[in-house]
């Protein structure tokens, strides 16, 4: 999302920020699931993270319609930019927290996470 706010070409930022929310929606209820039915140390990050990603997905709808009508390059979106990155790393200081409480517990977060992540 990054790259394609610092470039001049807003129907490629529009279709990365729809993308990306697109993606949110389809994983989301799969996520609520988790959160559900998460007990013990995590059980509130997992509600967390789900506040987060629907925070995500409210910035990238927001980054989609400034890409629709027009703006392009480094200041068109740099706030809900600056802002999505910021809520990215939430997700994952979250996500490392649930990681922890894992090995607390005995599990290993590689079984649970996914790929990629590292705490």
């Amino acid at each position: 999302m990054v790259d394609e706010a610092s470039g001049d070409d807003p129907n490629g930022l529009a279709a990365a920020a729809a993308d990306a929310r697109t993606w949110i929606d389809v994983n989301r209820e799969a996520l609520a699931g988790v959160a559900a039915g998460a007990g013990g140390a995590s059980a509130g990050m997992y509600g967390e993270l789900v506040a987060i990603f629907d925070e995500r997905r409210r910035v990238l709808a927001e980054i989609e319609a400034i890409a629709t009508a027009g703006g392009s390059g480094p200041g068109a979106a740099a706030e809900e930019v600056a802002g999505l990155q910021a809520l990215d790393q939430q997700a994952h200081a979250v996500t490392c927290e649930i990681a922890e409480v894992m090995r607390a517990e005995g599990d290993d977060p590689a079984d649970h996470l996914p790929a990629g992540v590292s705490c």
